[in-house]
């Protein structure tokens, strides 16, 4: 038999043994040192200056001191002195300076939490209460996961695994405010990865999707056009203008007739007339109308056109129209690729104001008016400016549509049309149609009054969503600025000169080059979009200073307004092209002067001479 048990080597009595008591005791020290251990510190490898009884501590090699030779072993205070006991494998320990478990394994300590596995438990609460939906709850300012080093054995990475069971389930992580959603990202319903915004926990809207196979980045409020422009005010909206077709979006652009009244006659022949620049009207029947550009526009525009019956037909012949028609040069429609398989969709829009209420119309025809896509409108408040809209999705694969500077396709708004002008509505037909079938009639009263402004040809990829036409709000950021317009407008129509109202010179030199005719060089400022016709307001020639619808040359040299022998003719030398025309004033006989003198040209206050190149 022993002298020590032999786990904790607590001494034993032995038989008959003398004093007892002193074995006992020791035995019960050993008791008060282990059972239940506690470790002050388990850092020192000197004892404290002023221990007090009870107090135990595991002693840190190399030990000096009393604790000299008692590496590892568990110092234990007792009547004043040091006691030492060896551990033994499986002895529990709390050090209280780590508030640590501590376990020896035999041959070292081990904290006892590393030696821990929690398998299978049904809830885990930090802080907190679990339940059944949330297993694991953690209540806490943060949570930290790091990561096990390569020294204490792993691989110095960390993941998380979120992992779904199948791809209509949801691996995500949810971002709330009191408990109400605000963000989730991950695999929400699909296997891409969605950032999800909501405002109220209910209602939800994707930011970003990542395509799980291609990696590409789908952005919803990019290809929503709606809400991309409902937040930018400007781009990319601005950047709209350029692709407009037509000219003169918004009415501003007036060269021929300025703000003066265009009066319209209608006959038994379909007539057409320019009103502003860009914009000619179409009309037949017995009414008679008024047109004219004003200062009457909705808020960020600065004019619009106006139509005035003043003489009203209640009943239209089946020929019968009045319509405003938008011509689109080939060389601006070629990009819509109408008449063929690839052909795009595009879109009309417009602000109307008009006195009559109702269901109107237009169209989109080409060159040949062998096809036509009606569409309709309605008015719906008298006298209000209402932004209206037309979606041709799916262009036109049939038909003859030009692509040079010849007339590429028409835009029409129809005031009013007879049944052999209209058809049926959002389909393309083979055939000439101004409107659509039941359109109202525009020109039944002389209390009639229509206006139109911001009108544009947008085109857009067939299939396109219908918000991406610009909305009432964003309308004016899609005109071009006047100087680009006003350029624009001069491809098909130019003043060479125009009075104005008051004497006025032209702004380029002029020679008498013959006996009987005066030249002068007018290069255009923008290309014209063919040789142009040269339009004038066949003035006459005036002896002196001209006055009203006259003019003269000024010659320099002899310091005098020239006179004329026989008649006078306006035209150009003959050597026209888009880039200039040489105007040629010619007179029946003569002219005075000196044959090489130069001057200037000088218009009376009604006189004009303009270059005409318009579809």
């Amino acid at each position: 038999m022993t002298d020590t048990t032999p786990r904790a080597g607590a001494p034993l009595l032995a038989a008959a043994q003398a004093q007892k008591h002193v074995t006992h005791n020791e035995a019960l020290y050993q008791l008060d040192a282990l059972l239940c251990a506690r470790f002050l510190d388990r850092d020192l490898s000197a004892p404290p200056s002023s221990p007090a009884d009870g107090d135990t501590y595991l002693v840190k090699a190399t030990a000096t001191g009393a604790w000299a030779g008692q590496d590892g072993r568990i110092a234990y205070c007792a009547d004043g002195g040091w006691r030492f006991y060896a551990p033994f494998a499986g002895l529990v320990a709390y050090v209280i300076d780590e508030t640590a478990l501590v376990l020896f394994d035999g041959a070292a300590w081990t904290d006892y939490g590393s030696l821990i596995s929690v398998q299978s438990v049904p809830h885990i609460g930090v802080n907190t209460t679990a339940d059944s939906t949330n297993k694991l709850s953690v209540q806490s300012d943060a949570v930290l996961f790091t990561s096990l080093s390569v020294s204490d054995g792993g691989s110095g990475d960390m993941r998380v695994t979120l992992n779904k069971q199948a791809s209509a389930n949801t691996a995500t992580l949810l971002f709330q405010d009191a408990f109400s959603g605000r963000a989730e990202i991950g695999l929400a319903g699909d296997d891409d990865f969605h950032f999800k915004v909501s405002p109220d926990g209910s209602a939800w809207a994707d930011a970003i999707i990542l395509d799980r196979n291609s990696g590409a980045a789908d952005i919803p409020a990019f290809t929503n056009p709606a809400k991309v422009r409902a937040a930018i005010l400007g781009a990319p909206v601005e950047a709209m203008a350029d692709l407009i077709l037509n000219t003169n979006i918004g009415m501003e652009i007036s060269q021929e007739n300025g703000a003066n009244s265009v009066a319209l006659a209608a006959t038994s022949t379909l007539q057409t007339k320019y009103l502003v620049d860009g914009v000619q009207a179409a009309f037949r029947g017995s009414f008679t109308a008024s047109a004219q550009q004003v200062t009457d526009c909705p808020p960020g525009f600065r004019n619009s056109l106006m139509l005035s019956v003043t003489g009203a037909q209640s009943s239209l012949g089946a020929n019968d129209e009045l319509s405003l028609v938008v011509p689109v040069e080939g060389v601006h429609a070629a990009r819509l690729a109408f008449g063929t398989a690839q052909a795009n969709g595009c879109a009309v829009f417009f602000w109307v104001k008009s006195h009559r209420t109702g269901a109107f119309s237009g169209s989109l025809r080409n060159a040949g008016k062998t096809r036509s896509f009606p569409f309709s409108f309605t008015v719906n408040a008298a006298d209000t400016w209402e932004m209206k809209s037309a979606l041709i999705g799916g262009g036109d694969t049939s038909g003859t549509w030009a692509i040079d500077t010849g007339v590429g396709l028409c835009a029409t708004i129809c005031i009013a049309g007879g049944s052999s002008r209209t058809g049926a509505a959002n389909g393309w037909t083979a055939g000439d149609c101004s409107g659509v079938t039941g359109t109202t009639n525009g020109v039944a009263a002389t209390s009639d009054v229509f206006q139109v402004t911001g009108l544009g040809v947008l085109p857009l990829v067939a299939g396109t969503a219908f918000a991406d036409i610009p909305d009432a709000a964003h309308s004016p950021f899609i005109l071009r600025p006047y100087p680009s317009e006003l350029l624009r407008a001069k491809r098909y129509y130019q003043d060479v000169c125009r009075a104005g109202g008051h004497l006025a010179a032209a702004s380029f030199l002029m020679q008498k080059s013959t006996a009987f005719t005066i030249d002068g060089p007018f290069p255009f400022p923008v290309e014209m979009r063919v040789t142009p016709q040269l339009r004038h307001s066949n003035p006459a020639w005036a002896n002196a200073s001209p006055s009203g619808n006259q003019i003269n040359f000024y010659d320099n040299a002899g310091s005098g307004f020239l006179t004329i022998s026989g008649a006078l003719t306006v035209t150009t030398s003959g050597a026209d092209t888009p880039q200039a025309i040489i105007l040629r004033l010619q007179a029946g006989t003569s002219f005075n002067g000196t044959i090489g003198d130069v001057g200037n040209l000088y218009l009376g206050s009604s006189a004009y001479l303009a270059a005409d190149a318009r579809l």
